[in-house]
Order: C-alpha cells, then structure tokens, then sequence
C-alpha cells in the first residue's frame, strides 16, 4: 500500500469517527411526558441532541465557561446548541427571550449542567484524563 494511499484511508477514518461525535442524544426524564405501557404510567423522558464544539469552538468556550463563565454564556450556549430529537430545529433559538428566562430562572441546574457536559463534551475529557 502506497503512503498516499494509507494517509488518505487515515483522513477517511479520522473524519467518519469525528462526524459520529457531532451530535449527542440526551435524555431528560425530568422534562419527559407520562405515558401508559401496558396499563402502567411511566415517564417518557425528552430526548434531545446537542451539537458538539470542534476543537476551536471548544476552545473558546472552555475559556469562557471555566475562567469567567457566567449563567448567561451558559444559557446561550443552551440556546446555540439544543436541538429537538431529529436535530433540525433549536429548541430554545438564541433570539427568544422567555426561552432564556426559562432556562436562567427556572430550570434545575443539574440539568443544565448535564446539557452542558454533552455539548462540551466534557465528560470525555474526564475519562481520557484518568487513561
């Protein structure tokens, strides 16, 4: 095999295992429906996706969340990068006001914290960091 051929079958790779990373599902029970299985309630919980940073997004977030990251670049990083189940349509668009409200004032904040860690994906960084 050619070192071309091999360095182009590795971009090849390199690019399908990072667009597999692209998108994240979560699920919010808390923020879920009640539903009837089998004669019994239980909770169906919200499913969202949440785009991920790339290196140079995850950069300038890092920075601003850790050093002096503030509810409000919390909340618009929410609102950049929440999408519904099918991952065409933001959840809480940046320009809607009640959803930020909603979000800063009224949602729990572990689950905000939990829309966070997926987005930045900083869960990984937690389980590289101990291999």
């Amino acid at each position: 095999m050619s070192t071309l051929h091999a360095k182009g079958a590795l971009h090849a790779k390199i690019k399908a295992q990072g667009a597999s990373v692209t998108w994240r599902t979560v699920g919010i029970p808390e923020w879920g429906d009640e539903v009837k299985e089998g004669g019994k309630s239980v909770i169906k919980p919200l499913v969202v996706k949440v785009k991920t940073l790339n290196l140079d997004e995850y950069a300038t977030w890092t920075k601003v969340l850790q050093e002096d990251g503030t509810t409000t670049e919390r909340i618009q990083l929410i609102q950049q990068r929440t999408y519904d189940e099918t991952g065409s349509t933001l959840l809480f668009p940046p320009d809607d006001l009640d959803a930020f409200s909603l979000l800063r004032n009224d949602a729990d904040p572990i689950i905000i914290s939990r829309l966070i860690l997926a987005i930045t994906r900083y869960s990984d960084r937690a389980t590289a960091t101990k291999n």
